[in-house]
């Protein structure tokens, strides 16, 4: 099969193997004819071939095995909890401020504010652990996915231009 433009009609919110260099699989958020423009725009020349023969939809989304979704499922809630988890790290930094500047007459509220952040913190860690797992899950599941979509492939696992070192 030709893999030459494979591209050219694919919209935004299709996944895709290789649209940007050092994450093998994503979620288009444009037209992938809109990202092969600023390629060959503002990439380099030497890298411009190869990202683009490399850059193509999924052919086969519906073989995320059922556990796949399940975990990418689990990864974006758990990136939720996380986002959530730093709105109150967030919100604990301001309540320490203000205890801080009223700390001659509040120090117990210091205290208290101190430790919503440990709390929150507690809960960022949680999060962040939580979305590792998930998305260690999911990588396992894309990199086989991906070995049998796109062979001979020069992807190493952070880069499609792997070191010759």
């Amino acid at each position: 099969m030709s893999t030459k433009h494979l591209w050219k009609n694919v919209p935004e919110g299709v996944w895709c193997w290789h649209i940007h260099h050092t994450q093998l699989l994503e979620l288009s958020t444009e037209p992938l004819k809109k990202r092969a423009k600023y390629i060959l725009e503002e990439k380099p020349e030497d890298e411009r071939k190869l990202r683009l023969q490399l850059m193509r939809p999924v052919l086969h989304p519906e073989k995320f095995p059922k556990q796949l979704i399940k975990a990418r499922a689990k990864a974006d809630k758990a990136y939720a909890e996380l986002g959530k988890a730093r709105a109150e790290v967030g919100k604990a930094y301001a309540e320490v401020d203000k205890a801080r500047a009223e700390l001659g007459k509040a120090r117990a509220e210091w205290d208290k504010a101190r430790a919503e952040l440990g709390k929150a913190y507690a809960e960022v860690d949680k999060a962040r652990a939580e979305v590792g797992k998930a998305y260690a899950e999911w990588n396992k599941e894309i990199e086989a996915l991906h070995r049998e979509e796109c062979p001979n492939c020069p992807w190493d696992g952070g880069t499609i231009f792997p070191s010759t070192d």
